[in-house]
């Protein structure tokens, strides 16, 4: 997310909340000029309904139009209410090629430049102008290899690069790390707990767990991107009947 050089930042737009045209419920045609979101489709002029309005063409399907409404969509500027220190809402400006980059897409850590120049901004350098001009970044990158093994990251870590090598795959090595591991307790329902088990004994009232976060990042043009995320529970051998030595992913996203 750039703007032209040495302009402002950009009013409004995707990265930071700008509008889009939508579909809605059902209600009268939409109208020209008004400045709202358009329709998806622009209506035949040999094409009409039943009652003589035009039908819009979606996806091969004939459509009344006034199965359409438009929606104002409202578009959020940077100064509008909101947190002000919200990633999602603030630029930056490189310092040598002054071009406005948005905080997220250009990896900006503003606290970090600000405790770096001891109160002060420090420069900024984006990585058009890191990469074309060969200058570094005055704050550098933290790196997930900093982050320190487990013997199951290790483990993972390893089969991953096996597996990738098996299938004769050329590509950046997928870094693996356990980022989380605590005890928890699942408590059960009250449903159960009125419940027995059919030798008669009572359900029990809890469940002892551990909680593991196992993340996978790979580099993507020079930059570490999280493409994989599990978080599992691992019930153990003291822990009561049916989830005695179970494993359960509960969350698991790539």
């Amino acid at each position: 997310d750039v703007s032209a050089p040495g302009s402002l930042p950009p009013p409004g737009g995707a990265a930071n909340g700008g509008g889009a045209a939508a579909l809605a419920t059902p209600t009268s045609p939409p109208k020209a000029g008004t400045g709202t979101a358009a329709a998806v489709a622009s209506p035949s002029a040999a094409a009409a309904d039943a009652s003589g309005g035009p039908l819009l063409k979606v996806l091969g399907v004939d459509i009344p139009a006034r199965a359409f409404r438009e929606v104002a969509l409202r578009r959020r500027r940077q100064d509008d209410d909101g947190d002000a220190a919200s990633e999602s809402q603030n630029w930056v400006q490189c310092d040598i090629c002054h071009q406005w980059c948005h905080w997220v897409c250009s990896l900006y850590n503003h606290a970090a430049h600000v405790n770096l120049a001891g109160g002060e901004d420090a420069p900024f350098h984006c990585a058009a102008c890191c990469r074309s001009r060969g200058v570094a970044r005055p704050v550098a990158l933290t790196s997930t290899l900093d982050l320190p093994h487990t013997t199951m990251s290790r483990k993972m870590e390893s089969a991953v690069a096996a597996a990738l090598e098996a299938k004769g795959v050329e590509a950046e090595p997928v870094a693996v790390r356990e980022v989380a591991a605590n005890d928890e307790r699942s408590a059960s329902k009250q449903a159960m707990l009125d419940r027995r088990w059919s030798s008669g004994q009572r359900y029990p009232h809890e469940f002892p767990y551990r909680s593991r976060c196992i993340i996978g990042v790979q580099k993507r043009a020079g930059v570490e991107v999280l493409i994989f995320c599990m978080y599992v529970q691992e019930y153990g051998a003291t822990c009561p009947a049916p989830n005695t030595n179970r494993l359960y992913i509960s969350y698991l996203d790539s």
